[in-house]
């Protein structure tokens, strides 16, 4: 995390703070440094909570990425020390230190690859095919 720190924001959160909107534009992803922030999906007038995330964590990879819309909400359960890694510092990492900048995408793939497996398998799941 050393070489990455002069790329990332770190910022102090208190607790019950949103720190990303569902279906806003995003160019920012979150490491969770300390804390635990909840992410929850609203849908038809109802929100769904859908995960703890905890110190380690990432929030916001996917949008930092595509530039697409957040696909959910995030907001602080108690307060949270957080590092923020902007579009802007992504670039400027890719630069300035490529291979830093090729480990740490290939660990967001890896992450993002993880997660696509667990939803695959969550869905055979309700689709009965386990």
């Amino acid at each position: 995390m050393a070489r990455l720190a002069p790329y990332l924001g770190f910022v102090r959160v208190g607790a019950g703070k949103r720190l990303i909107v569902q279906d806003e534009p995003g160019e920012f992803m979150i490491v969770v440094l300390e804390g635990m922030v909840v992410v929850e999906r609203q849908g038809a007038g109802a929100n769904a909570r859908l995960a703890e995330v905890r110190p380690g964590d990432v929030l916001g990879e996917m949008s930092l990425l595509d530039a697409g819309p957040r696909l959910s909400h995030c907001r602080t359960a108690e307060p949270c020390v957080l590092a923020v890694l902007e579009t802007a510092q992504l670039l400027a990492l890719m630069n300035d230190d490529a291979h830093l900048a090729l480990l740490l995408l290939a660990a967001l793939a890896r992450r993002l690859s993880l997660r696509l497996r667990q939803t695959s398998t969550r869905l055979s799941a309700l689709l009965g095919d386990a």
